[in-house]
């Protein structure tokens, strides 16, 4: 079960601010990454490609550790841990992007990304906050 997110952990995400996501390899090895962050009411979601090595390992092992570090004061932070609920494609990322903060669209908005992958297999991952939540 889920706790409410603090106002202080709701700002992070709202802001310019990257994840770090920790997900569980198939023998156990701990894989992090950086990702997109954005927030509906207490529930954190987090963009990926669905044939990424973050979006295999949460398929088959849903626990995961989130870090988020304010960009502008990188002596403020959050940790998160806890499970993926939701695994919801998002091919466009047109769901992904109309959560996030209009503050957030540099230097992170789909126009100004590099594209990496262009598989168009790309999912929100959506998880509730655990009592990890520091």
């Amino acid at each position: 079960m889920g706790i409410p997110l603090s106002d202080e952990v709701k700002k992070l995400i709202d802001g310019p601010n990257f994840g770090h996501l920790a997900t569980l390899m198939p023998d156990g090895s701990p894989h992090s990454a950086p990702v997109w962050i954005a927030r509906e009411r207490d529930f954190i979601l987090i963009c990926t490609e669905a044939t990424s090595l973050k979006g295999k390992n949460t398929e088959r092992d849903p626990r995961i550790s989130l870090s988020i570090v304010d960009f502008r004061d990188p002596y403020t932070e959050v940790q998160v841990r806890g499970r993926v609920i939701e695994r919801r494609s998002d091919p466009q990322l047109k769901s992904f992007w109309s959560l996030r903060s209009p503050k957030q669209n540099t230097p992170s908005s789909p126009s100004s990304t590099r594209r990496r992958r262009n598989s168009g297999h790309k999912v929100r991952l959506t998880l509730p906050p655990r009592a990890g939540t520091i």
